[in-house]
């Protein structure tokens, strides 16, 4: 017996995804490396920072088909995911605050993690996008959708450096625990969206 799919509220689901998603994005990556020199990065490990974990999240693709397999199921495999993603966000933005050794190293470490899981819920996404939006229709769609998830992604860089710009210079941790707890509880926001999207029937295609 064949489930029914809602693709109008699955597709709907996705786009406020996307948004929220796209305001996590844009604090995650353009504001890695100013909390990795607040937290006393140097050169290389500036690089490290920005090299590593987008290098791993590639990576990490090539692994997302079985684990789609091995989860049961893509939407299930995304929430978990992206779930997953927000928490370490969430643990990047507590690093500001205290005061421990190694904070860099941490930093580097909860980055890579919050890629990699972004790197393997990637494909699974896309996957799930192309059976609810008919190929001939999927230019149009992508075009509008990455036109508006983009806007509000700039807008998150220049809202989050208002913000920190509030903000003296001794306390720009607060600043900077801030603006990643926002981009934290958004991609947990967008997580709660994702749930809401139906599961269309998957063949495996070897």
């Amino acid at each position: 017996m064949s489930t029914k799919i809602n693709v109008h509220q699955s597709l709907r689901a996705s786009f406020k995804d996307g948004i929220f998603a796209a305001f996590m994005a844009g604090v995650t990556d353009y504001y890695a490396t100013p909390v990795a020199l607040f937290l006393g990065a140097t050169v290389p490990q500036v690089g490290f920072i920005t090299a590593i974990p987008n290098l791993l999240a590639s990576l990490s693709q090539f692994f997302s088909v079985q684990i789609i397999y091995w989860v049961g199921g893509r939407v299930k495999l995304i929430v978990r995911l992206v779930f997953s993603q927000a928490s370490f966000l969430l643990c990047v933005a507590i690093l500001p605050l205290v005061e421990i050794p190694y904070s860099v190293e941490f930093l580097l470490v909860f980055l890579i993690l919050a890629g990699v899981c972004g790197g393997l819920a990637g494909p699974a996404w896309g996957s799930l996008m192309s059976d609810y939006v008919p190929a001939s229709k999927r230019g149009r769609y992508f075009a509008w959708r990455n036109r508006t998830v983009g806007a509000v992604t700039v807008c998150s860089i220049i809202a989050a450096g208002l913000l920190l710009n509030l903000f003296q210079p001794r306390s720009y941790g607060m600043g900077f625990w801030i603006i990643f707890s926002l981009a934290a509880a958004a991609r947990y926001v967008s997580a709660y969206f994702i749930s809401r999207m139906d599961e269309p029937p998957h063949k495996k295609d070897p």
